[in-house]
């Protein structure tokens, strides 16, 4: 936190006064939501690696074998700075097959 020293002369008086005021500290807090989202940890290595085999395993539906298969994510993406979800951040849950419209859960095995 940086610390920024502001002298106010005192407007309404128009005596000077010669004592020094005793310096006062003031505090600023940012409540931005940049800000919030800085403070998020990067996802550690082997999250992406169960991530990455997770996506291997169910690359081809189990039903009718179609090869066209979407993941089904949370909404809990990491935003970049421009608000926007930055891809294989959000949590894996499942996978839906483009063909047979069927779901399963992801499977991490």
């Amino acid at each position: 936190m940086s610390r920024l020293k502001v002298h106010w002369p005192n407007s309404q008086s128009t005596i000077i006064n010669t004592e020094p005021e005793e310096p006062r500290i003031l505090s600023f807090v940012w409540h931005s939501a940049r800000v919030r989202h800085r403070q998020v940890v990067a996802p550690d290595v082997s999250d992406v690696v169960a991530r990455a085999r997770a996506l291997h395993l169910n690359r081809s539906c189990p039903y009718c074998s179609h090869p066209i298969v979407q993941p089904i994510e949370l909404r809990d993406s990491v935003m970049n700075r421009n608000q926007m979800p930055i891809p294989g951040t959000a949590t894996l849950v499942g996978f839906r097959c483009e063909c047979c419209q069927a779901e399963w859960s992801a499977n991490n095995e």
